[in-house]
């Protein structure tokens, strides 16, 4: 999963080619409120260093 990342906001961008919806581990490198853009499910407040599963929706 590619991040890009500057000093208002981190982008982070996980594609999954399988049919299934998949659950990855990801360790956030800011604190924060992170919005996800695709499918709005994961949307969450957490803190820096901390892990969190992300849906990441079939093709």
């Amino acid at each position: 999963m590619p991040a890009s990342e500057n000093a208002a906001a981190v982008s982070l961008m996980a594609v999954n080619f399988t049919d299934v919806e998949q659950s990855v581990p990801f360790v956030f490198t800011r604190t924060g409120d992170y919005i996800e853009q695709l499918h709005g499910l994961d949307n969450f407040t957490i803190e820096a260093g901390q892990e969190n599963l992300l849906t990441v929706p079939s093709n």
